[in-house]
């Protein structure tokens, strides 16, 4: 019944977007969504703030060339956001160690070009500092929730993959998931029915998590993106 249920969902996506032209489709609605969305105030409008004053709406430079996976993180970063030769969301080699491994892990064990990254956040701006972090609160979750849900629906992706438990616990917003985000251990890299799609939870790529006793080292992470490539092979040959 489950995979009768994946083949049903893409045959749809298919008949919406079509065999030709859907990538090209699917870049002029990001654009225009994106240049909708980093027009968003609502929380500068709040009192009391809970964003960094300089904050703005961020995204990736350029469109992706596929949408096939949605990577969601849970906030842009300080660099992203005030480093004046940014003002986009960054990921790769040159980035932070999180960047970093993510880029290996997306060009060495999901194989795929950086062009065909498609990635967001949680929420699109840069939380208020606090204790030497920049911590998500639930009240700006909420306010940007409608905006990744969109990003989600129009863009359409087959697989939405979380990166640590912040994400994760921000996209059950959006539809319940019924997963417990602090065993995060037992349900990353397990792929499941969510919103129409695939939900593949992942673990955080930063250097800590790699590193800590509650994380997950490069070796498992390495094979739970490992076990992406292949959903994501199946999905494309049914």
């Amino acid at each position: 019944m489950e995979v009768k249920t994946r083949r049903s969902m893409l045959n749809i996506r298919r008949s919406m977007w079509g065999e030709g032209g859907s990538e090209t489709m699917k870049s002029e609605t990001w654009l225009k969504l994106v240049n909708e969305l980093r027009h968003c105030r609502i929380c500068h409008k709040e009192a009391p703030p809970f964003i960094d004053p300089k904050s703005f709406p961020l995204f990736m430079k350029n469109p992706p060339q596929s949408t096939d996976i949605l990577f969601i993180l849970e906030a842009p970063n300080r660099d992203d956001t005030y480093n004046s030769q940014k003002g986009y969301l960054t990921i790769g080699p040159d980035t932070d160690e999180s960047g970093k491994f993510f880029f290996k892990l997306f060009t060495e064990e999901l194989q795929f070009d950086l062009s065909h990254l498609f990635v967001t956040n949680s929420v699109l701006c840069l939380p208020k500092h606090k204790g030497g972090k920049y911590p998500v609160s639930m009240h700006q979750k909420r306010n940007c929730i409608p905006h990744l849900k969109r990003q989600i629906e129009e863009l359409d992706p087959m697989v939405v993959c979380t990166l640590g438990k912040e994400a994760l616990l921000t996209i059950s917003l959006i539809e319940n998931h019924s997963l417990n985000i602090r065993k995060l251990r037992e349900v990353a890299g397990q792929e499941r029915n969510w919103y129409g799609r695939i939900l593949f939870p992942l673990y955080h790529t930063g250097k800590q998590v790699r590193h800590g006793p509650t994380g997950r080292d490069e070796r498992l992470q390495r094979k739970d993106w490992q076990k992406l490539r292949e959903l994501w092979r199946r999905l494309k040959e049914m």
